[in-house]
């Protein structure tokens, strides 16, 4: 089945994560405020996977583990990624000051935005819609 795009939403939310990202790195709020991370990484959690399960339902008739089950590990993915990227690239230093913390809290605020994510779509989507085969 087709679902009609949410085009102004995926687009306003991927212009906002972008501004804020943006908007961390010129005034240096990743740094400065200790909470702005997470916020980002809630925000671009909670966009993949809405935006991964908007694909996926397009294609395929899934039920609502599954998707969950999806939009969760897709939005780890991403968060996952970027970490690795921020290491490679030196954006932040690997057993410096809070790093394991800071990632963790990234990967926890990853989580949290992919069941938003997740949550929001059934909620639109797939109201009626069975937890299992059943």
């Amino acid at each position: 089945m087709k679902y009609k795009t949410p085009a102004a939403l995926i687009i306003s939310v991927l212009i906002i994560v972008a501004l804020m990202h943006f908007a961390g790195v010129y005034w240096h709020w990743y740094w400065r405020v200790h909470w702005y991370n997470q916020i980002v990484h809630f925000l671009a959690g909670a966009l993949v996977a809405f935006v991964v399960l908007f694909v996926a339902k397009s294609y395929w008739a899934l039920k609502k583990w599954p998707l969950f089950f999806l939009a969760i590990c897709s939005a780890l993915a991403v968060g996952i990624l970027w970490e690795t990227f921020q290491l490679k690239y030196g954006i932040t230093i690997w057993g410096g000051p809070g790093y394991a913390a800071d990632t963790t809290h990234n990967i926890i605020a990853d989580f949290l935005g992919g069941l938003l994510g997740f949550l929001y779509f059934i909620s639109k989507y797939q109201t009626g819609i069975p937890w299992s085969r059943e």
